[in-house]
C-alpha cells in the first residue's frame, strides 16, 4: 500500500507511512525477539523487537544469565 512512497520517504529521513490499518488499532506484527545485548550505559541485558509493518520498536529488560 504504501511502500513506494515509504522508499522515498527513508531516502529523506522522513517518518515512514503504516503499511496496515491493524497498526493504527495497536495490533502490530512483530518480528521476534532479538537476542540478549548489554547495554553499555545502564549495565543491563535488553531484548528487542520490530513491528513489520511500521516499524516500532519495542524494547524490554531482561535478567540474562549466559
Amino acid at each position: 500500500m504504501n511502500e513506494h512512497t515509504n522508499i522515498v520517504r527513508k531516502l529523506k529521513e522522513e517518518k515512514l507511512l503504516v503499511k496496515s490499518i491493524l497498526c493504527y488499532l495497536g495490533l502490530h506484527n512483530y518480528t521476534v525477539w532479538s537476542t540478549p545485548t548489554k547495554e553499555l550505559v545502564y549495565s543491563e541485558w535488553s531484548q528487542s523487537r520490530t513491528c513489520c509493518n511500521c516499524n516500532k520498536v519495542e524494547i524490554r529488560s531482561i535478567a540474562y544469565r549466559h
